[in-house]
């Protein structure tokens, strides 16, 4: 993946003179990124990274009444401790609950979660300068799942559309009410929104889109992401 493969039919011309830090951009679909952002993370995928909560590197809960739960901050378990456990964690089964309920659920610090998508965030690294990327997954059952109210972000933003659909408002700077952009996404779809700009996502069907947050500040390092093939080493 590069970064014109990402953004096509846009060049980097126009992103960098005419998009990047200025205005809200839906890049369309393309055939190559309608398979690569498919192929991102499958469902089975989902559950076992859950399931598997030893390893979760962050996650958070949208609760069916809108409320935000996270691990990070102890309240997505009981007092319960279990010995081998950590105690910033999360109970499998409360997430469980609440996804069954028609809660959402947000993946994050998972840019290394799968090869395709840290492909994204490398390729937005290394073309911006200054810039680390990460990707937090929101992850939704059905239709009207709860996902969070109008909003703006501290850091630019590429919304990564990989399962299911999801109907995205954008706004402006200054105002939450004044919509710029009001339009249903789909997978291979691609939305810029620089920071600061208010927005609200809903999905219309059961849906994974991906926000790749790109700080974009002197001196910052981003991460290291070579793969390293253990497998080749087996004899």
């Amino acid at each position: 993946m590069t970064l014109e493969d990402l953004i096509a039919p846009v060049t980097k011309k126009e992103l960098f003179e005419e998009i990047l830090g200025k205005k809200p951009y839906v890049f369309p679909a393309t055939d190559y990124k309608k398979e690569f952002f498919s192929n991102i993370i499958t469902w089975k995928q989902f559950s076992d990274y859950i399931n598997n909560h030893r390893a979760s590197a962050g996650l958070q809960v949208i609760t069916p009444q809108g409320n935000k739960l996270c691990m990070e901050k102890n309240n997505l378990h009981s007092d319960f401790q279990p010995h081998w456990d950590f105690e910033n964690r999360y109970e499998v089964l409360k997430v469980y609950r609440n996804w069954q309920q028609g809660g959402s659920v947000i993946l994050t610090k998972a840019s290394m979660l799968t090869p395709n998508i840290s492909a994204i965030a490398g390729c937005l690294e290394e073309t911006i300068a200054n810039s680390a990327a990460d990707a937090h997954f929101y992850c939704s059952p059905c239709k009207d799942a709860t996902s969070f109210s109008v909003h703006a972000d501290a850091d630019d933003n590429f919304l990564v559309h990989a399962i299911g659909k999801v109907h995205w408002q954008v706004f402006t700077k200054t105002s939450r009410e004044d919509c710029v952009i009001d339009t249903v996404l789909e997978p291979g779809d691609l939305l810029y929104i620089p920071k600061g700009t208010y927005h609200k996502a809903e999905p219309v069907t059961a849906r994974v889109s991906i926000s790749v947050p790109l700080a974009i500040v002197k001196g910052i390092h981003s991460l290291c992401r070579d793969y390293c093939d253990f497998e080749k080493n087996i004899s």
